[in-house]
């Protein structure tokens, strides 16, 4: 977990799993708790906001992953964000992508 953690939440959007195994590793290692963390100690930051957001919509590939994306509050999070940082694009991209 620690790895994780030091590599920070752009490493979080960069994981790209594309196959169950992965996502369920990711899940394993609380980057879940973590990505939402940072997403609610730092909402007017917007690279935070984009990546922790993109890292819950990867998640949601697992079935796993989107029941405990949904059950965390993805929308309130995406909403939050999306009216932070109106005239970012790739925040707005992440938050979208998780309605």
């Amino acid at each position: 977990m620690r790895g994780f953690r030091r590599l920070g939440l752009g490493f979080f959007q960069n994981i790209v799993f594309e196959c169950q195994e992965g996502c369920e590793t990711a899940l394993a290692h609380n980057t879940l708790e973590e990505a939402i963390a940072a997403l609610q100690r730092f909402p007017e930051n917007a690279g935070i906001q984009e990546a922790g957001l993109m890292h819950l919509r990867n998640l949601m590939d697992a079935s796993e992953g989107r029941k405990r994306v949904q059950a965390a509050g993805h929308s309130e999070l995406a909403l939050k964000a999306l009216q932070m940082h109106p005239h970012h694009e790739g925040v707005q991209e992440a938050g979208l992508s998780l309605l």
